[in-house]
């Protein structure tokens, strides 16, 4: 018997690709006041008592990937930076390799 997956899962930060091959958005999940709330690529989704009532949370908790909190503000923040042809501000497309230049990201001097 295979253990429910849904039930490991918490509030937290995670990552998910909306498409097949695509840019990996940042998901936050917040539980305050007995209530559940997803935040995917900066839209607000409706707070629900049962979590599994919303098909957000469950694709989050299915599909996306653990994360940290930095890796949330940084891929939240690249958004604002990356110029208009970089794969985040394109999330519901794959990620076409041979035609897309990922811009190398700079560290601070």
């Amino acid at each position: 018997m295979q253990p429910d997956v849904l039930s490991a899962r918490g509030p937290g930060y995670y990552r998910l690709k909306l498409v097949r091959g695509g840019w990996g958005v940042p998901c936050l999940i917040t539980h305050q006041d007995g209530l559940w709330q997803a935040t995917i690529d900066g839209q607000e989704f409706g707070a629900v008592e049962d979590p599994l009532s919303s098909d957000e949370l469950v694709s989050i908790w299915t599909w996306g990937r653990q994360s940290s909190e930095q890796e949330y503000r940084y891929l939240t923040a690249l958004r604002q930076s990356a110029p208009p042809d970089h794969p985040c501000h394109h999330p519901d497309r794959p990620i076409n390799f041979l035609t897309t230049t990922l811009h190398p990201v700079r560290s601070a001097p």
